[in-house]
């Protein structure tokens, strides 16, 4: 199982973070020094620090212990969120991009549902009338 998860951690690097271990680390907080002793054989991978990794990088479960392709859990269907950008056209965006974009995202999704959150508040306020 080792050299499964060892052989699927070096290939989720590469295809997922540009072959860099830290923007695995920035992604999942465990430590740049935990994922080379990974790699090195000087530890082995558990199960929940597995699981942790696919969840926390949209795979689907079970990956880490050898499926074929990279899937999100989150796109079971394999649909891509986008209508107007080619899965393509992001892969070939840096990271750097990425994150900006990913950034901007989520502070719409935040201001979207503090905004929801302030109409449903509203609208508890306000008095309805009574028919006579």
């Amino acid at each position: 199982m080792n050299e499964t998860r060892k052989k699927q951690l070096r290939r989720l690097i590469s295809e997922k973070f540009s072959g860099k271990q830290s923007l695995l680390s920035d992604r999942t907080g465990i430590s740049p020094a935990q994922i080379g002793q990974w790699l090195s054989d000087y530890r082995v991978m558990n199960e929940k620090s597995a699981r942790k990794i696919e969840r926390l990088c949209g795979l689907a479960d079970g990956w880490m212990d050898g499926a074929d392709d990279i899937k999100s859990s989150e796109h079971k269907s394999g649909e891509w969120p986008f209508l107007d950008i080619q899965e393509s056209e992001w892969r070939s965006l840096s990271d750097r991009a990425k994150g900006l974009i990913e950034g901007y995202v989520k502070k719409m999704i935040e201001d979207n549902q503090r905004d929801a959150a302030k109409i449903a508040g509203s609208q508890k306020e306000i008095p309805h009338k009574i028919a006579a």
